[in-house]
């Protein structure tokens, strides 16, 4: 719950003291490519385990399909009551 603050005012402090001869462009495109990686390396490591323990898989959903009924729209049975 802390983290998010302090990360980004540890963020714009590192921003505030750039001086003129350093490239923003430069921090910019490192900062992209590291959340970028990141996050494909998060991608990744969600699939594997999702995969490995089978998540979403169960067997309530076949359990339950002799269970499932229609469902009309609500448009469908306002016309249906009026003639």
């Amino acid at each position: 719950m802390f983290v998010v603050p302090i990360v980004f005012i540890s963020i714009v402090r590192v921003i505030m003291k750039l001086k003129g001869n350093q490239y923003i462009s430069k921090l910019i495109s490192r900062t992209i490519i590291m959340l970028l990686g990141t996050i494909v390396i998060a991608s990744i490591i969600g699939i594997i385990v999702g995969k490995l323990f089978k998540l979403g898989v169960t067997d309530i959903t076949i359990q339950l399909a002799d269970q499932i009924k229609e469902i009309t729209l609500v448009v469908d049975t306002l016309r249906s009551i009026f003639p």
